[in-house]
């Protein structure tokens, strides 16, 4: 039996985070400065691909080998 697990971040919400994402979204657009946010789980529970996807949304430039073709922000 294979125990591999794919590692790699992506930008494609398979998790079905998006509404964790618009909500930290929300938060940091309608924030005052300063202010901390923590983002928790485990290994392997999506946390670098929410903040990949939400780094994405707010108009950083990103890639990934799991969603190569994506250029601009949406």
């Amino acid at each position: 039996m294979n125990s591999y697990k794919n590692d790699e971040w992506t930008l494609v919400d398979t998790l079905g985070y998006e509404g964790i994402i618009k909500q930290i979204y929300s938060i940091i657009t309608e924030a005052s400065a300063p202010f901390a946010l923590g983002v928790y789980g485990g290994w392997g529970s999506g946390k670098t691909s929410i903040m990949k996807q939400l780094y994405f949304r707010m108009g950083g430039q990103t890639a990934s080998v799991l969603f190569p073709f994506a250029d601009k922000p949406h």
